[in-house]
């Protein structure tokens, strides 16, 4: 393999990388939302007179908004780790390699 087709290749890793960073904000950003509808849920299932169904609601969807917002964090921390391994350790390579590609 050239230099050339190595570059090729790094930088195509580089943007790909990129893409699973902006997918996990996009999880992050829809997890959040949807954990804000789960908590308005669970709050309106507060009103159900039936006590073993209002329990039920009330766990379950308390459950699921609290997994969402655990899920979104989860999403937006590993984001923010490729990131900085983009902009630091892995840029330094693909810098290199584009370096390497010129000569």
């Amino acid at each position: 393999m050239d230099a050339r087709e190595f570059y090729a290749q790094i930088d195509q890793a580089d943007d790909e990388l990129a893409e699973v960073s902006r997918s996990l904000m996009d999880i992050f950003r829809d997890a959040h939302h949807l954990n804000h509808i789960f908590a308005k849920l669970a709050r309106d299932a507060e009103k159900i007179k039936d006590e073993e169904k209002r329990e039920k609601f009330c766990s379950v969807l308390s459950y699921l908004s609290g997994r969402l917002y655990e899920i979104g964090d989860q999403c937006c921390d590993i984001s923010t780790e490729i990131d900085m391994a983009l902009s630091c350790d892995f840029g330094e390579l693909v810098d290199e390699a584009e370096e390497m590609a010129k000569e």
